[in-house]
Formats: structure tokens, sequence, C-alpha cells
């Protein structure tokens, strides 16, 4: 079993934010890699996306 690359775990982030990823292939990519480099990957996602809407409504004021 070898581990996912960044972009693919980037990828089903994306996909998983999305709603375009199916069972099958999520748990495919979830069995390769551990459930605190999805954790970590998910709340830098999240960091990027606030931080972009922050930027985008101050922009606008």
């Amino acid at each position: 079993m070898t581990t996912p690359k960044i972009i693919q775990i980037i990828e089903d982030i994306v996909y998983a934010t999305l709603g375009g990823q199916n069972s099958e292939v999520h748990k495919k990519q979830f069995e390769q890699a551990s459930l605190a480099t999805y954790v970590i990957a998910g709340l830098i996602g999240i960091g990027i996306f606030v931080a972009a809407i922050a930027f985008i409504v101050s922009m606008l004021i």
C-alpha cells in the first residue's frame, strides 16, 4: 500500500468539500493515509478558505 501524494490529498479535500467523490474512491484513499493527514489537510484548506473570504470582504468594504 502506497501513501498518497500531497496533490491527491488536496484533490480529496476539494472533492469532499464539493461533494463530488463517490464512496469507493473515498474508502480507497482514506485507507492509504492516516486520519491525522486528512485532518491537517482539511484544517489548512479551511484556513485558506477563511482567509480568502476575509480578503474578499475587506476589498468590498
